[in-house]
């Protein structure tokens, strides 16, 4: 016998005991095959405010490349990047770990 709290596991559960396979939905197959840079880039033009931005930014570009470069800062904002980069190492949300490379 299989019991659960969740309602979408038992329904999951009972799905594959019936061999039920879901229609594939061309959204989330879009979303789970986005790039990571221009999924940064459409977080970061619609992110709220300045702080957030900046972390979102950090920490996205950790992500994607371990540590990175003015010229991947510039890949989300080509205007901006020094100005960005600047900011995020005065609020210690990166650290140089060599010359021209940042991690967050």
């Amino acid at each position: 016998m299989f019991s659960d709290k969740s309602q979408a596991v038992c329904r999951d559960a009972i799905g594959h005991l019936y061999g039920f396979e879901p229609e594939a939905d061309e959204k989330n197959e879009r979303i789970g095959n986005a790039d990571p840079v221009s999924t940064l880039t459409y977080r970061y033009e619609h992110c709220g405010s300045v702080e957030d931005r900046l972390e979102m930014l950090a920490e996205g570009l950790t992500a994607i490349h371990g540590t990175f470069t003015i010229e991947e800062v510039s890949e989300i904002d080509p205007v901006n990047a020094e100005k960005l980069l600047e900011s995020m190492h005065e609020r210690c949300l990166i650290a140089e770990v060599g010359f021209g490379r940042y991690k967050g």
